[in-house]
């Protein structure tokens, strides 16, 4: 700790073969350049998190495995912190392992859940969002519109949800075939039933899956 970030960067370049040029241009990357000749002892936790990243970096690894990379930044320093781990990853494989889904949404492409040390689920994000469901709500009340709904091919499943605004509004939780029309028309299915049968359509949205509930459902479930 006595040692100045910028020797810390330098010393550990040396070791790995590279040049002190790459590791001054780190420090400009990582936002230390004007606390570069500073002890690390004086750094924040923030600054010793971007130390790391830049010890990480140098030689341009194709592979990097970062354990809670954000953990304890506050907000500024989180967003610069994403931003750096964006920047690495046009060039290499990022393997993130956190708790915090909010990081997983920001950052990656892929999730990959562990339960009991074994894997029980590996898959794109934008896979793992996907919902076959719908949320409505409209004028019309259950008798009115489910009947209506579930005539049509594209529905399986019509439920009310009874946390309504007022007596005026309903709201439905509307389950989709899998194997039925795309889902854009899927949607305008819906909503042409919805207006020929007298009602007003207030929303209709495709209801997105939560990592966090996803990954409490993994945890809890064996399947």
């Amino acid at each position: 700790e006595h040692l100045s970030g910028r020797e810390v960067l330098h010393y550990l370049a040396k070791l790995k073969g590279h040049n002190k040029a790459q590791a001054d241009k780190l420090l400009e990357e990582v936002n230390l350049s004007a606390a570069a000749d500073r002890a690390v002892k004086t750094y924040s936790k923030g600054m010793r998190q971007r130390l790391g990243l830049a010890q990480a970096f140098l030689g341009e690894p194709k592979l990097l495995i970062l354990d809670e990379p954000t953990n304890g930044l506050d907000p500024t320093q989180t967003e610069h912190m994403r931003d750096l781990i964006r920047g690495i990853a046009q060039h290499a494989t990022v393997i993130l392992s956190t708790h915090i889904m909010q990081e997983v949404d920001a950052l990656c492409d892929r999730a990959l859940i562990l339960r009991n040390g074994k894997l029980a689920v590996d898959e794109k994000l934008s896979a793992l969002r996907h919902s076959n469901h719908l949320l409505v709500q409209t004028n019309l009340n259950e008798d009115k519109l489910c009947a209506k709904l579930l005539a049509l091919p594209v529905v399986s499943q019509c439920d009310a949800i009874k946390d309504a605004l007022s007596s005026h509004h309903f709201h439905y939780r509307i389950t989709l075939t899998e194997d039925g029309e795309s889902a854009a028309q899927a949607n305008a299915l819906v909503a042409k039933t919805i207006i020929e049968a007298g009602g007003e359509l207030y929303q209709l949205e495709t209801e997105h899956r939560d990592l966090e509930t996803l990954f409490r459902e993994v945890k809890q479930h064996a399947a």
